[in-house]
């Protein structure tokens, strides 16, 4: 292999050089991750000022409800399939924490909230739950609701529920599962369903600023490494 071998003070000054030049990128990266940081603490301060604090007193028109109140639950139509018997398929096949395969054939049909009943991530503002629409097959891993239509929107459920933290409902220590009867008992704050379309109205734009801001920032991750390969690739051929 034949390289290029400029004397040995040239070799420093570039070495000088290029180590400026990714020193630069370094700290634009390290903006480009405080932004990434505060989009985040921007939607849990968006959730957090959204839905009082569990015991507060709740804003006019609102009021304290159990969660089993308010919900339709759909757990008795699960049915967990193992892998190597699953017959492939276009349907997803839903568990704690999302779609881990799609498969031929449903156990539910519509719009759900579907929230881990154990392996999930269960503090405030970690992904507990998601919505699916359509048809889906669900395992045992997962809970399946859906808002009582003269009292809550599905997606503020969702938002809901992302919002709090459900860590003190968990039973077991080894693998903490959130059973029906405490997730039943889970006090959530119930607002008239205009507010309710309202706030969902909100939420849904607050997040729409912050994937643009995501998508934004995955395309600067791009170009820093391209940047890193563009200031090695000038170094070797001297134009440094």
């Amino acid at each position: 292999m034949i390289i290029p071998l400029p004397p040995l003070d040239e070799q420093r000054r570039i070495v000088a050089r290029i180590e400026e030049l990714m020193a630069q990128v370094r700290e634009a990266r390290r903006l480009r991750q405080q932004a990434k940081e505060d989009a985040e603490r921007l939607w849990q301060s968006t959730l957090a000022e959204t839905f009082p604090r569990p015991g507060a007193e709740p804003p006019p028109g609102w009021r304290w409800v159990r969660l089993g109140e308010v919900c339709e639950v759909w757990d008795t139509l699960r049915k967990p399939v193992k892998k190597k018997v699953r017959i492939p398929g276009n349907v997803p096949y839903c568990g704690a924490n999302g779609v881990i395969d799609y498969v031929d054939g449903h156990t539910h049909a519509g719009e759900f909230v579907l929230l881990a009943e154990d392996g999930g991530f269960y503090g405030p503002g970690e992904p507990t739950a998601y919505i699916m629409s359509g048809r889906f097959w669900a395992n045992n891993h997962v809970h399946i609701l859906r808002g009582r239509p003269d009292h809550l929107v599905n997606q503020l459920l969702y938002y809901c529920l992302v919002a709090y933290d459900l860590r003190p409902f968990l039973t077991g220590a080894t693998r903490p599962k959130l059973t029906q009867g405490a997730m039943r008992s889970i006090p959530i704050p119930l607002p008239p369903l205009d507010e309710q379309r309202r706030i969902l109205a909100h939420l849904e734009a607050v997040q729409e600023k912050i994937k643009a801001l995501k998508e934004i920032q995955a395309t600067t991750d791009a170009e820093f490494q391209l940047l890193e390969q563009a200031i090695l690739d000038r170094a070797f051929r001297g134009e440094l």
